[in-house]
């Protein structure tokens, strides 16, 4: 469907404005002051030095760049008077139907949103749709209606205490500003979070990884530090504080169109039962506890085991590179994090706060390396956070593990993995068992369906946010 008139979206738009006169926001409308309106430009809303409350309308006519809903929402629900609207036109997608970010909105998605932000959406009228690209340009007139008890925001760094302070009343523990830092400090990074008034009550995290999905170069976001205040916890409906975040982060960040191609998560069963029930998450699958006794016997003449020094990781940057490949060849019927050297000096090498020894087994020989190994002591146990090796070295690895377990005093060998490949660490002298913490991945945005990433993801303790 076409529209003849090309400047009917700018008409229509021009005659939702109120009659009352007062201030206006606009973005690329020419509006008259003669009928008594002060106009400032977009540029003031976004400006945290202008506390702007007595907004009459707030007008967005074609903007060059796609709108990001909840920083607007959030930025028009204060900048409004009672009663003032938020006039839209512009181009949004109908639906999404592959993988890869677009630079358009799902409508659903932003109609949804606007509704947590108690908005009341007056007009919706189609003003032209692009049935190949699935696109449709729509004048939208949204009216604010009573300022909602739980409001939807970003995470903004001046709020960090706040939300360190939720993080220590829901788990009992506390995080360092530093171990905030290595989680949220990239810039694909991104907490949303719930307010009540003047007091955060709820936070939901995601941090970005590179993935390999069967084979193909995309990125993932893993969610993290999904906490609610204990005294709402009890709020478990579609109008509750977890459901709010939750949704409104996966239908900015997850599935098709979106920049995610898909979120992960390791919830417990309890958490688990809840996202269901609410339809927001399906497993992938649960964690799976593998442990082995130490050993003295060297497993292999030709082959020997060395630790990496930390300070002269970068003289191996090809070896592991290398390593990774060999890996990501064994895995491309499967989904992967990236495990590069890169990703094992953020991951590893510049943890703030943990402290991990990264072990080469390698030819007796020569510089060949055949698996690289993260190894965390803690207590008298030896764990396996990380591996870096073809699925046929595995079975060396784990012996040369048993062979430091021993030399280092340690009463047994632990590893986490996901039950999908637990059995590529299965051998004779080993103990296995599934753990309460299951691989749950967001049902609620749509993008590839469960069916085909269930028991696909290849997942180590050393991927879990929390180790």
């Amino acid at each position: 469907m076409s529209i003849n008139n090309p400047d009917l979206g700018r008409t229509l738009l021009l005659e939702q404005l109120p009659i009352t006169p007062g201030v206006i926001v606009s973005y690329g409308l020419d509006i008259k002051v003669a009928a008594g309106h002060q106009v400032l430009d977009i540029s003031t809303l976004q400006d945290s030095n202008q506390a702007l409350t007595d907004v009459v309308a707030v007008v967005l006519y074609k903007p060059d760049t796609s709108l990001n809903p909840l920083a607007l929402f959030t930025q028009v629900l204060q900048a409004l008077a009672a009663d003032g609207v938020l006039l839209i036109v512009d181009t949004f997608a109908t639906h999404f139907t592959t993988l890869g970010e677009s630079r358009f909105n799902l409508l659903s998605d932003f109609l949804a949103l606007a509704t947590r932000f108690n908005f009341d959406l007056n007009i919706n009228k189609t003003l032209f749709v692009n049935e190949g690209q699935k696109q449709t340009e729509v004048l939208l007139k949204f009216r604010k209606g009573t300022p909602p008890k739980w409001q939807l925001q970003y995470l903004n760094k001046q709020h960090l205490d706040n939300m360190l302070s939720l993080f220590e009343l829901s788990f009992n523990t506390q995080m360092s500003k530093s171990l905030w830092q290595w989680k949220y400090g990239s810039e694909q990074a991104s907490e949303v979070c719930v307010w009540e008034q003047e007091t955060l009550i709820a936070h939901y995290g995601g941090m970005p990884r590179h993935i390999l999905f069967f084979g193909e170069k995309r990125m993932a976001i893993q969610i993290g530090d999904v906490m609610v205040n204990p005294s709402h916890r009890g709020a478990l409906r579609r109008t509750g504080p977890f459901f709010m975040m939750a949704a409104t982060f996966m239908e900015r960040y997850t599935g098709f169109g979106k920049p995610f191609v898909i979120s992960f998560g390791f919830p417990n069963d309890r958490a688990m039962k809840v996202a269901a029930h609410l339809n927001l998450y399906d497993s992938l699958g649960h964690m799976e506890q593998l442990s082995w006794p130490p050993l003295s016997k060297h497993p292999k003449l030709l082959t020997t085991l060395r630790v990496i020094d930390q300070n002269s990781m970068v003289n191996f940057k090809h070896a592991i590179n290398s390593l990774w490949q060999h890996m990501a060849d064994d895995l491309t019927t499967a989904i992967v994090g990236v495990r590069d050297y890169n990703y094992i000096i953020d991951r590893y090498v510049n943890h703030p706060e943990n402290t991990y020894q990264i072990l080469a087994v390698k030819s007796r020989f020569s510089n060949k390396f055949y698996s690289l190994i993260v190894i965390q002591i803690i207590g008298e146990h030896c764990h396996i956070i990380d591996v870096i090796t073809p699925i046929k070295n595995l079975s060396l690895l784990i012996q040369y593990t048993q062979r430091f377990a021993q030399a280092n005093r340690c009463t047994r060998i632990i590893c986490q993995i996901s039950n999908a490949f637990a059995q590529h660490f299965e051998t004779t002298d080993c103990h296995r068992e599934a753990l309460n913490i299951q691989v749950a991945s967001d049902i609620w945005s749509k993008g590839p369906a469960v069916s085909i990433l269930r028991h696909k993801f290849w997942l180590m303790s050393g991927d879990m946010d929390f180790r």
